[in-house]
């Protein structure tokens, strides 16, 4: 028996929309803790193993894949006299869209400690922006006396 064309619209309207919904439901976000920076201390010496005071550190946090890295914050101290500074875990709540085409952004840390005229270096701890619960970490930070700033200026 032939199908009427009424029949036909509604069954070709029904699979379309079941077509259409997944595509739907990638574009909910879904609620997330992320690491916005993690628990470091982190001790900025010299060539000479000397502890280096008074040095501006910068930790940044950003989308490391995929394109573009965009930055997400910043979170800035300076050393004490012995070389040291300590940032404290700080978690928050962030949206998500893991069904969308590339998935949920990779997010990194980056560190720049930068010391005026004595020199500055970069480093990268190994906490990722997406484990709330990543272990603390020391990381020893030995200044370049011929370099000037960091590959991204600190604002």
């Amino acid at each position: 028996m032939p199908r009427s064309p009424l029949t036909t619209r509604w069954l070709a309207r029904a699979l379309a929309l079941l077509g259409l919904i997944p595509l739907g439901a990638c574009c909910i976000p879904f609620p997330e803790e992320g690491l916005a920076v993690p628990e470091l201390e982190v001790v900025v010496v010299d060539p000479a193993g000397a502890p280096v005071a008074d040095a501006e550190v910068v930790v940044r946090r950003f989308v490391t894949a995929p394109s573009p890295h965009t930055e997400l914050g910043r979170r800035t101290g300076r050393t004490d006299a012995d070389g040291v500074l300590r940032f404290e875990r700080e978690v928050v709540d962030e949206r998500s869209m893991p069904l969308m085409m590339h998935g949920r952004p990779d997010i990194g840390f980056e560190l720049c400690a930068d010391a005026g005229e004595r020199g500055a270096a970069m480093a990268e701890p190994t906490a990722n922006g997406r484990d709330p619960g990543a272990p603390a970490e020391t990381l020893e930070i030995t200044i370049d006396p011929e370099v000037r700033g960091c590959a991204w200026s600190p604002e």
